[in-house]
């Protein structure tokens, strides 16, 4: 009996035609069809959904569902050689190359960026400042310029220059325009 049903789920699997997947297809597509368009299929489904959620288990089942998953994706990115890594890294680089030879991908992505980081200002800039603010409020001065000039390095020399003169080229621009007015 098992095997006559393993060999009739192999062949519904590798048969795009096969008369029980065809059946299925047409009941799922009937199915999302009556959960768009049938008030009762409707009432249904959220009966079904609400009973779902108010059932003790659920919760702790996604919960478990979700812990689980989250501890899996986290080892495999873990995993240097693993392929959801290798697939990631594959991903991101063919899309920093669509972008690079994309104007019309790069300026929708800057819009998007654009409408996306002024929500968030707009929606929790205040709890943004008030986190940056007491960050800032609890750096060791030294210790920061420690880390600052270990992370730029020689640079930061540069940096330093750069702004002086920058500076100064101001502060002449800002007293000409005092002398003149």
């Amino acid at each position: 009996m098992y095997v006559e049903i393993m060999s009739w789920l192999t062949d519904v699997r590798d048969q795009p035609q096969h008369p029980a997947r065809r059946a299925l297809d047409d009941l799922l597509r009937q199915l999302a069809q009556d959960l768009q368009h049938d008030p009762s299929t409707m009432e249904r489904a959220e009966q079904l959904k609400a009973r779902l959620l108010l059932h003790p288990g659920v919760a702790d089942g996604v919960l478990s569902l979700w812990g689980s998953v989250q501890r899996t994706v986290v080892d495999a990115l873990g995993d240097p050689d693993g392929p959801l890594r290798t697939r990631l890294a594959v991903i991101l680089a063919d899309l920093g190359d669509r972008v690079v030879r994309d104007a019309d991908l790069r300026d929708s992505l800057e819009r998007r960026l654009s409408d996306a980081v002024g929500y968030v200002v707009q929606t929790h800039g205040r709890e943004i400042s008030t986190l940056i603010s007491q960050t800032v409020a609890r750096w060791d001065g030294d210790e920061a310029a420690r880390r600052i000039e270990l992370q730029v390095g020689r640079d930061l020399q540069f940096i330093r220059i750069n702004g002086t003169v920058v500076g100064g080229l101001v502060g002449l621009v800002i007293h000409a325009l005092t002398q003149l007015a």
